[in-house]
């Protein structure tokens, strides 16, 4: 007896247990895109469909992006400029849309959550290997670097399970010497935009060291904007100053150091 009412206890209570709404509308909406991978999200279509699904499954369709780590995604998305790419590639205005809103009901949170968990796949994926796939541009170039590393689910999972996002995102960036100089570069060049660029030297003849010309001027004051010669000061004259100058541009960009500007 006591048995058969442990059972029917047991029963009752797994009988009366429901998912929570949200888990609920992801599993069925996760169902959905995985029946038809190219069905919209907010408006917008999946980069990584497969990451996603995969991921929610994994975590049995529990939510990963409620408050603030929502907020610590979309701010992840707009910084990614910063390391050469663009942010409205990553779902930002769709985002920052479905986000201004008031407790929604679970089928859009679910969405926003998905919408979420896919900018994320996809810009983790673009900075950590490189938005354009080698083999597309020429089929010699064959080597992929994603190949012998954790599928995409797991870095988006690493994210999911830290205490401090933006740091977990910041940590899966390339730390390799050459892409910190390249985004020091990035961010000198978007200086000089603001300045309004470099100066440009007018077209004419060849300009050689020891001759004067009016171009000479707008000559040093290129230089001077992008570092080779200390001061836009002087005169007409090519002088050897300016030749020095010109022959280390010219070296900067493998071109003959022969200090003429042609």
């Amino acid at each position: 007896m006591y048995a058969l009412v442990s059972s029917l206890c047991f029963f009752l209570i797994a009988g009366s247990f429901q998912a929570p709404p949200l888990s609920e509308a992801l599993r069925s909406r996760i169902e959905q895109l995985h029946e038809a991978p190219a069905t919209r999200v907010l408006d917008v279509r999946l980069l990584r469909p497969d990451a996603v699904a995969h991921f929610f499954q994994e975590r049995s369709f529990q939510p990963a992006w409620e408050g603030q780590r929502a907020r610590a995604i979309v701010d992840a998305i707009r910084e990614i400029e910063h390391d050469g790419l663009n942010p409205r590639d990553y779902h930002l205005a769709a985002l920052e849309k479905a986000l201004t809103s008031n407790a929604p009901a679970p089928a859009a949170r679910a969405d926003v959550e998905i919408l979420l968990t896919d900018a994320l796949a996809a810009l983790i994926d673009d900075v950590r290997f490189g938005k354009v796939r080698p083999a597309t541009l020429d089929r010699r170039w064959n080597v992929d670097p994603r190949a012998n590393t954790p599928p995409l689910e797991a870095f988006v999972a690493q994210v999911a399970s830290a205490s401090s996002v933006p740091q977990v995102i910041e940590g899966l960036k390339p730390s390799h010497f050459i892409y910190r100089g390249l985004k020091a570069q990035l961010v000198a060049r978007r200086a000089d935009v603001a300045r309004g660029g470099w100066p440009a030297v007018p077209a004419g003849a060849a300009l050689k060291p020891g001759t004067s010309d009016p171009r000479v001027q707008a000559v040093r004051a290129r230089l001077a904007a992008s570092g080779e010669l200390p001061s836009a000061d002087g005169g007409a004259e090519y002088d050897d100053a300016l030749a020095a100058a010109v022959r280390r541009f010219q070296e900067q960009h493998r071109l003959t150091p022969d200090g003429i500007i042609g």
